[in-house]
C-alpha cells in the first residue's frame, strides 16, 4: 500500500513538476528524451537498473532509500531560507513535509526490517549497493557544481 501510494505521487505531482520545470527552462525535447548523462548519473541509472533486475527487495530498498533520504535532508534544512524561485520552492515542497518524511521513515524502517533477517553474504551485497549509491549521489552533486 505504501509503495503504491508513493508510485502515484511520482506518476502524478512529481512527474507534473518535472514536465513544467523542463518547459519553464526551455529544455529541448532531445535533451529530455535522450540527454547526455554525466558519469555519476550514468552510474546511478545503472545501479538502479541492476537493483531492479535483481528483483531483490533489500537491494531495491538500499538504492531507493539513499536517494529519497538525501532529498529529504536537502529539502528540510531549517537553517536555510526558503528560495524565492518558484520551481526551487516547489521541489522543496515535494521533498519535505509530513507525507514525504513519512515515506522516508517507512523506507528506513522497512530497510532495517528486511535486512535484519538476511544472511551475512547477502547483507554485504546490500551494504555495497547502499555505499555505492551514496558515493554516486555525492559524485552527482560534485559534478553538478564543478
Amino acid at each position: 500500500m505504501v509503495h503504491a501510494r508513493q508510485l502515484g505521487i511520482i506518476a502524478g505531482p512529481e512527474n507534473d513538476f518535472f514536465a513544467r520545470a523542463l518547459d519553464t527552462l526551455d529544455v529541448p525535447l532531445a535533451d529530455r528524451t535522450d540527454p547526455e548523462l554525466l558519469e555519476p548519473t550514468r552510474g546511478f541509472v545503472e545501479l538502479m537498473d541492476d537493483a531492479r533486475r535483481s528483483a531483490d527487495y533489500p537491494s531495491c530498498l538500499a538504492v531507493l532509500l539513499v536517494a529519497e533520504w538525501l532529498y529529504l535532508e536537502w529539502a528540510t534544512r531549517p537553517e536555510e531560507e526558503p528560495p524565492e524561485e518558484p520551481l526551487q520552492a516547489e521541489w522543496i515542497a515535494l521533498h519535505s513535509g509530513r507525507a514525504f518524511t513519512a515515506w522516508v521513515e517507512f523506507l528506513r524502517a522497512e530497510f532495517d526490517r528486511v535486512c535484519a533477517g538476511i544472511e551475512p553474504a547477502h547483507r554485504e551485497r546490500v551494504q555495497a549497493l547502499f555505499v555505492r549509491a551514496v558515493d554516486l549521489e555525492l559524485a552527482f552533486f560534485d559534478a553538478a557544481y564543478a
